[in-house]
């Protein structure tokens, strides 16, 4: 290329080359991941950033653009983009926004009317290692390297370029440019970050854990009941463990009590209710054969975690909440009930007590 030295052009299709390669390795995939956990962002919102679109491959074009540019000329860059299938890179939100969704907004009111409008993300990180500090700029990847061009947004003209034996990766400034006057979104979001209140946030979920409960609310059983659950099951595809071995195979038919695992009982009650409560503490002090699991419908959404530590301390062990699959697979419709098996029938026995006779 006229007044390039060889060496020069080499040196700096070498560094675009890297610097596309440095972009893939530090992908933002994580940030992605971390922004929707730990700043609160929608799988939507997260979803925003750019990951890796400089991975080595064939035919990868962008345009940088900033709001510094006028409606207008940010609409012909978005057109240049759909016409050449090629993405759009911002820096960050624009100036005044304090929502990733306003940005984007945005740039979807100005596409308006635009039968295929283009890919558009945020990726700081392509700014920073291309160092793009002036829109638009284009960028063609061919063959793992990299060229790009400022002031201009006909990315058929750069492509041409390339085709024709261009050896520098800097094409230089090919017309008017406006700086990028958007501050990067990562460094917005590493200052929401270190502003974030972990400790109150993390205080506030835990305090706030049973008031967002749903729990299976049974009534109170009005009579005494006995009914037998046979838990005999048809295997419907092989259960492999890790290591590969075959612990069943689909269309065996097993039962868990086969197993000789040991009895365990299942004592389930309301600790809502008081006559439940001493019900279930003197059933609970009885000798069974086995041990005796504890469980609850609902714990009091007011006194959540302190009710709980006080059931634990009657109990003098944890106690647990009932899953709704025993609910339906043993047909429980009132408490309290205790579940026993049978080993020699190979069957659970249900009984359901009555709470005007319990005592």
């Amino acid at each position: 290329m006229p007044g390039v030295a060889e060496g020069e052009s080499n040196e700096r299709v070498q560094y675009y080359q890297q610097a596309a390669e440095e972009l893939s390795a530090t992908s933002m995939a994580g940030m992605r991941n971390g922004l929707e956990k730990q700043v609160g962002l929608s799988k939507q919102e997260s979803s925003l950033f750019g990951g890796d679109e400089f991975a080595v491959k064939e035919d990868v074009f962008a345009i940088f653009i900033s709001f510094s540019m006028s409606d207008a000329e940010i609409k012909d860059a978005l057109q240049a983009a759909s016409r050449a299938n090629a993405k759009v890179f911002l820096k960050g939100m624009k100036n005044g926004h304090t929502s990733i969704t306003d940005t984007m907004k945005t740039i979807r009111q100005i596409a308006s009317g635009m039968d295929n409008p283009p890919e558009t993300r945020f990726n700081p990180k392509a700014f920073e290692t291309f160092g793009v500090t002036q829109v638009p700029t284009i960028i063609y990847q061919d063959k793992g390297k990299v060229y790009l061009a400022k002031g201009i947004m006909n990315l058929g003209w750069l492509k041409a370029q390339v085709q024709n034996g261009v050896e520098v990766g800097d094409l230089g400034q090919k017309g008017p440019t406006k700086p990028v006057k958007e501050r990067s979104i990562i460094e917005t979001m590493q200052e929401r970050l270190a502003k974030y209140d972990w400790e109150g946030q993390k205080k506030k979920t835990i305090q706030s854990f049973w008031s967002r409960q749903q729990f299976e609310q049974l009534p109170a059983a009005r009579l005494n009941k006995i009914w037998f659950i046979n838990p005999t099951v048809r295997v419907k595809a092989d259960v492999v463990n890790p290591r590969g071995d075959v612990l069943a195979r689909a269309g065996d038919v097993l039962n868990p009590l086969d197993i000789p695992t040991g009895q365990q009982n299942f004592l389930l009650f309301d600790a809502t209710d008081t006559r439940q409560l001493e019900w279930a503490t003197k059933e609970a002090a009885k000798k069974h054969t086995g041990p005796v699991v504890i469980m609850t419908s609902q714990i009091s959404k007011e006194k959540g975690w302190d009710h709980l530590e006080a059931l634990r301390q009657q109990f003098q062990q944890e106690i647990y909440l009932i899953p709704k699959e025993l609910i339906k697979r043993f047909h429980i419709a009132a408490l309290p009930v205790m579940i026993t098996p049978d080993m020699t029938k190979k069957v659970f026995k249900v009984e359901q007590f009555e709470m005007e006779l319990a005592n």
